[in-house]
């Protein structure tokens, strides 16, 4: 019996830690003397695989996407999050510039990123969001999972300078927003790391 009982909060515990997988590139040793300022950040949920910045590229991941009107809100709460953890950098949202839902060419985009005042485009492109189902002590329960691949684009000379592959996977206790923190912390924390950015104030911190 004793057993069984201290069975139970030792497999809580094991579920109620997050857990965040970060797998990172810096491609241009170059960029670590930068230090990235202000970005633009672009949200898309594209299923396409984005490689390199360019016109083929920008119409399979980000054309119709990244001002979408179906996923106004979670860019949005993405935008505030990332905001949050990389303070020292201003993050710039597509939406203070571009209209929601309209189609937006390739030579149109180009012709409005150059009046923007950023340094570069950091690209969120979502692979996985998924609830996952486990089970403590008998009770069925949910947790929210999210993968992201990430890239960091020199506004100047269009290249990419940084691409990381980020799994966040939260455990019960955490909202699907706690698992979103601590992507965009462990973002931060990494393109600081990097020297691509200035040290944040600040890091989210959540239950873990």
């Amino acid at each position: 019996m004793k057993k069984s009982l201290l069975l139970v909060p030792l497999l809580f515990l094991a579920f109620a830690c997050a857990t965040v997988n970060v797998n990172s590139h810096l491609l241009d040793p170059n960029a670590q003397t930068l230090r990235y300022s202000s970005v633009l950040l672009l949200y898309s949920d594209s299923e396409e695989m984005f490689y390199d910045w360019d016109e083929e590229n920008y119409n399979y991941v980000l054309y119709g996407q990244f001002n979408s009107l179906a996923q106004e809100k979670f860019r949005r709460d993405l935008g505030q999050s990332i905001s949050r953890n990389l303070q020292g950098t201003k993050v710039h949202s597509a939406d203070q510039y571009f209209a929601i839902h309209r189609p937006v060419s390739y030579q149109d985009f180009m012709n409005k990123l150059a009046e923007i005042d950023v340094e570069a485009i950091l690209l969120v492109n979502a692979r996985a969001i998924y609830q996952e189902e486990v089970f403590i002590d008998g009770d069925s329960v949910f947790r929210s999972n999210m993968e992201f691949q990430c890239f960091l684009i020199d506004k100047e000379d269009l290249s990419n300078v940084y691409l990381a592959q980020i799994g966040a996977h939260g455990a019960p206790i955490h909202s699907s927003m706690n698992v979103m923190d601590r992507f965009a912390s462990n973002l931060g924390k990494d393109l600081y790391g990097k020297g691509l950015i200035s040290n944040p104030r600040t890091f989210a911190q959540f239950p873990r």
